[in-house]
Order: structure tokens, then sequence, then C-alpha cells
């Protein structure tokens, strides 16, 4: 059963960390293992590195903002 934080994240969805780099983070996979909270995989866009975190981590507006546009200006 998907939690209400998955529910919110699907794969191709588009984040930007809200520090200094600005970086973008694309989700590239979704793991739900129960009882473990739901868990997506990110990929930094023009980068090799990929992360795990929880679907609730990503979606903490404290250190990622959801966007729909890779090149969004409005959040550099």
């Amino acid at each position: 059963m998907l939690n209400k934080a998955s529910k919110q994240v699907k794969v191709g969805d588009l984040f930007v960390e809200l520090d200094i780099t600005k970086s973008t983070w694309e989700v590239v996979g979704i793991l739900e293992k129960p009882p473990l909270p739901t868990h997506v995989r990110i990929k930094k866009l023009d980068r090799q590195e990929v992360r795990l975190t929880s679907a609730s981590a990503l979606l903490d507006k404290a250190c990622l903002l959801y966007t729909s546009d890779a090149a969004d200006d409005s959040l550099r």
C-alpha cells in the first residue's frame, strides 16, 4: 500500500536543492518494502550521482523544492 508521501512523488519528478548549489534532482525509482517507509532513488541532473532517500524527506520543503522545469531560473 502506498503511503501519503509516495502518492505525491512519481518517477520523472524534479526537485531543486535549496542550498548554495541549487542542484536539480530527478526521481528515477520508487522503492517500497513494507513495513519500511517508501524511499525514492534520485539522480542529480547532468551528473552520475545517485542517492536513496525517504519520500517524506524528499518532500521536506526546507531542503528540496518540487519544480516542473529543470531550468527554473526563479529558484536560482
